[in-house]
């Protein structure tokens, strides 16, 4: 019986408990909802959950639950969840990259005393740090900020240095931010939409 834990909050342990019968990829049915370890919701199909379900927890939070092309879409006092996982990847990954950033580029100053460089580097380091440690606290922000950091990273080093230097830039980096933008742009649309339906 495949499950799912989330946290309910900044640097709490996944409070939160989703079960159910069929595969991880698959809900089907028998959806089982834990808060604590204690059964909160118990829902025998999954179309009651693609309606969208409300909850009230016993510590008076309120606890939207809504299935989505078997993913789960939850809300705690209107606030996303994400799964720990998610989270903990995002955190790690991003806190790793941005410490690896950060140390470069004081090698970079080290090596090549260029500080504007250095100063860049490390900026850009300590932002990706500081997404990985707001990933508990907000996911969305997070994620956000991860795209943000990358994009100057990308437009700094790989487009305006190249053609400051009468090269021509780097094409990975063009279709990167032709991604990125227009991933935002569909990402911002369905979001509109999805408020204007509603």
């Amino acid at each position: 019986m495949p499950k799912k834990r989330f946290p309910l909050g900044f640097g709490k342990a996944p409070s939160l408990e989703i079960s159910w019968e069929g595969g991880w990829f698959r809900v089907i049915n028998n959806i089982v909802v834990k808060y604590d370890g204690v059964v909160v919701g118990l829902f025998q199909s999954r179309f009651e959950l693609e309606k969208g379900q409300e909850i009230q927890l016993p510590d008076g939070g309120l606890l939207n639950i809504k299935l989505v092309s078997n993913r789960f879409e939850i809300f705690y006092n209107q606030q996303s969840v994400p799964e720990i996982t998610d989270v903990i990847w995002h955190r790690n990954f991003s806190s790793f990259l941005g410490a690896c950033l950060f140390l470069y580029g004081i090698w970079n100053f080290v090596q090549n005393r260029v500080l504007w460089e250095a100063i860049i580097y490390c900026g850009i380091g300590l932002g990706w740090i500081a997404c990985g440690l707001i990933a508990q606290k907000n996911y969305s922000l997070s994620t956000w900020g991860i795209i943000l950091f990358t994009s100057l990273y990308v437009v700094i080093f790989r487009i305006v240095a190249p053609i400051q230097s009468g090269e021509f830039p780097d094409i990975v980096g063009i279709v990167f931010l032709f991604v990125m933008g227009f991933s935002g742009f569909i990402a911002i649309f369905l979001r509109y939409f999805k408020t204007a339906k509603t």
